[in-house]
């Protein structure tokens, strides 16, 4: 019985199976870092929306704040970087000077690197979709530190 348990670790290990990642599950405050493009003003003046982070081997999830907003994505292979996507479709959402748009869908992208077990940087980028051109055609981009809180 041993043998077998020591066999099957390791095959799991010859076959790069899951493995830990140092980043720490929990909440997240976003700080901007530097506001890439927000032409219609989407970006909250306390920065990015926060979220809780959770993972399980090289997936990872971020339920954020934003539209709650479910983002699930992987570990980049051999790095401590993820990238995390999500959509809401048929969303009332904030639209330019303060106002509400109605859309087709709202998009959120993460790009992570962790800097510590209770921090990582990255990229957030949120794209609106419309019926024809409009004034809630939105879309921002922006880098941010992200803080266990």
């Amino acid at each position: 019985m041993a043998r077998r348990l020591a066999l099957c670790a390791l095959t799991l290990a010859a076959c790069g199976g899951t493995r830990g990642h140092e980043q720490l599950a929990g909440r997240y405050a976003l700080q901007t870092t530097e506001v890439i493009s927000d032409p219609c003003g989407l970006l909250p003046p306390g920065g990015p929306w926060g979220g809780t982070l959770t993972k399980s081997g090289d997936y990872v999830r971020f339920d954020s704040d934003f539209l709650s907003l479910i983002l699930v994505g992987y570990f980049r292979h051999s790095v401590e970087e993820f990238f995390l996507d999500g959509s809401a479709s048929n969303p009332q959402a904030p639209g330019p000077d303060g106002g509400t748009c109605s859309l087709y869908e709202a998009r959120m992208h993460i790009d992570g690197i962790t800097r510590s077990p209770a921090r990582f940087d990255g990229t957030l980028s949120v794209h609106y979709d419309v019926p024809g051109p409009d004034a809630c055609q939105c879309a921002l981009e922006a880098t941010f530190q992200a803080n266990l809180q």
